[in-house]
């Protein structure tokens, strides 16, 4: 985010005038719809209703369409046997492209399966602002997504691009480039980080009595230090506020450097969907951007919120919270992620993969060596074969 001073009241409430005409406009969208359903009803009958009624339900509600479905893959069928379905891991679409692994080399996929970037690099990630970071040798670049190297491999390392700058390291010292390749901000920091709404984490080595020592501040675009380098520790900026460290506790500030809730807690998370996880006595619980504790410290392992839903753990166990405390889904997976789209990928306790709904409902088994789900699409490995199935379950590759 380019302007960083804080919102005016005028500004707040023009925002929040927006997002009413937008949640009016989509209830105008959704009686339009349904009042056109209604007149081709009157004339072609109710079969019609229904299925177009469906359709509208499909569109409107987050997940609905995962309520009923469930796939099961046969590995044995021929379409799989062939060598195009061989990979040892897929990691799930990014910007239209899965990264895939074979025989310890990187390339990428589209959504129908073919390979766009043949699998060459040592080491790649997933793409960001139509990019992506590869590996050659020992030394990182950057591909477009032809699988056309646009930023040759010349940097000891290189992180995705984030709001149009890429952090990279020259020699033992850390800059940015923009797309082109250009440096933005020089190469003379110890260590630095990818911008997070308009802010990046920066930080050199200082002396003190105990040695050398590092302490983390927060710069612009320009390079500029907008927050002085006095934390021992610091993380990106999550909705307005920062995580910082000082005297082995956590608290947060604010854009401007100012301490918002005081360094008291164990350990911190960054906020998600208003709430954020802090640690007490090994045990963790949420707090609000008041400093607030809104659900006790009483969870071995707590996660983000995630469509109003995070993942805590009750020893080795896991299930789902509300953003009231309220445990929702029950502690009973080995292993359990965030929701995206309405689902959740779980591992039960034989370490095989599968999805869930948002109301705990198996939709995709766990049967899986390995499973993800992104952009719309399930990507599947069974036994060293890989399928690509659509929201409906339609299998595309």
């Amino acid at each position: 985010m380019e302007n960083k001073r804080r919102l005016t009241k005028r500004e707040r409430e023009r925002m929040r005038r927006k997002r009413q005409r937008a949640r009016r406009m989509r209830r105008i969208r959704q009686w339009s719809m349904a009042c056109g359903i209604l007149v081709l009803c009157v004339l072609f009958g109710w079969r019609l209703f229904v299925w177009l009624y469906g359709m509208q339900q499909d569109g409107m509600t987050t997940g609905r369409q995962f309520e009923d479905f469930t796939f099961t893959l046969n590995i044995d069928d021929p379409a799989y046997q062939d060598e195009a379905h061989q990979y040892d891991f897929c990691y799930g679409f990014s910007e239209g492209l899965a990264r895939v692994e074979k025989n310890g080399l990187y390339g990428y996929i589209d959504k129908r399966g073919k390979l766009v970037s043949p699998c060459v690099w040592a080491e790649a990630e997933n793409f960001s602002e139509g990019l992506a970071v590869v590996r050659k040798d020992d030394r990182y670049g950057y591909i477009d997504k032809t699988g056309e190297l646009v930023s040759p491999c010349v940097w000891a390392e290189a992180e995705n691009f984030s709001e149009g700058l890429a952090v990279v390291k020259d020699g033992l010292l850390w800059g940015y480039i923009d797309k082109t390749g250009k440096i933005a901000i020089p190469c003379e920091w110890d260590f630095a980080l990818n911008f997070s709404e308009g802010l990046a984490r920066v930080t050199d080595l200082r002396a003190t009595d105990l040695g050398l020592y590092n302490l983390f501040g927060y710069i612009d675009k320009t390079g500029k230090l907008v927050s002085p380098r006095e934390w021992d520790d610091a993380e990106d900026f999550r909705e307005g506020l920062a995580r910082v460290k000082k005297g082995g506790l956590w608290g947060f500030i604010d854009k401007t450097g100012k301490l918002a809730i005081p360094c008291e807690w164990d350990d911190a998370e960054d906020f998600s969907e208003g709430l954020a996880i802090v640690e007490k006595d090994e045990l963790h619980g949420y707090i609000d951007k008041t400093g607030e504790l809104v659900s006790p410290c009483e969870w071995v392992y707590a996660y983000d919120f995630s469509e109003g839903l995070a993942q805590v753990y009750n020893g080795d166990s896991c299930g789902y919270i509300d953003t009231t405390g309220r445990l929702v889904i029950p502690c009973e997976w080995d292993e359990a992620e965030n929701f995206s789209d309405g689902l959740a990928q779980v591992r039960n306790e034989d370490r095989l993969y599968g999805y869930i709904n948002k109301k705990g409902k198996t939709v995709i088994p766990c049967e899986f060596n390995d499973v993800t789900y992104s952009e719309g699409y399930f990507t599947l490995i069974k036994d060293g074969y890989l399928t690509i199935l659509d929201q409906k379950g339609n299998r595309v590759f």
